[in-house]
């Protein structure tokens, strides 16, 4: 009779958990058109993602346990687009800094991290992510990109900032030629990067000092 029960026992509830993947995930600040298109894309991503849930056929069979879920003949464009549109949106929230990862599983049985983004065409029995836990991660999403074009703007139009971010992509224009070649983006941030760094910038001080004292000179000269 004990065997019988556990037998008949369902299964452990799923658990779903949204972490931050240590290390995974930088902020790398966006220039204001780059942001703007960060803000659109996002955006029509998510208008996207509830056109293609409304076009779903209505499920009945409860969040755990069933059978597979339908599509339908509208629901099936929408899909292909959401995948279409998903690495460039992945591409965007991986620059914002926005980790998109779950813990979907259970303790019994264990947890596996789950994309969120992914996970939107996915059935929920599969994943066990549910639409509002997706809803809050778009939000999240957006909510990143439109304070990033704030920052980008202010950084735009004031002139203080410029003399911090023109040096700064003076410094950085190297790596980012690198970059196109074929260099590693996780290069830029290692030991030997962070020198190379150091030394364009005492160069580029060495050379504003230089400038500087040719133009006294040139001064004193006109001045006589």
């Amino acid at each position: 009779m004990g065997k019988a029960a556990r037998k008949e026992t369902p299964p452990t509830v799923p658990l779903v958990v949204h972490v931050r993947a240590r290390g995974a995930y930088h902020r790398r600040p966006m220039n204001y058109f780059r942001a703007r298109q960060a803000v659109k894309a996002i955006a029509e991503f998510t208008e996207l993602v509830d056109r293609y849930w409304q076009a779903l056929p209505s499920d009945e069979r409860g969040f755990f346990w069933g059978p597979p879920r339908q599509e339908s003949a509208e629901s099936w464009p929408l899909r292909q687009g959401i995948q279409w549109a998903l690495p460039r949106v992945s591409m965007y929230t991986h620059e914002l800094g926005v980790d998109t990862t779950f813990l979907s599983g259970s303790h019994a049985l264990g947890f596996r991290r789950i994309s969120g983004l992914a996970a939107i065409t996915e059935d929920e029995q599969d994943t066990h992510i549910s639409r509002p836990h997706i809803v809050d991660l778009l939000t999240r999403c957006q909510a990143a990109a439109v304070h990033e074009k704030h920052r980008a703007f202010l950084r735009l139009v004031i002139p203080v900032y410029w003399l911090v971010d023109i040096p700064a992509l003076l410094i950085r224009w190297p790596f980012l030629v690198l970059r196109a070649a074929g260099l590693p983006q996780e290069w830029e941030n290692t030991a030997a990067g962070r020198l190379i760094k150091v030394l364009e910038l005492l160069a580029l001080v060495g050379i504003g000092a230089l400038f500087g004292l040719q133009l006294d000179a040139v001064g004193k000269i006109l001045g006589r």
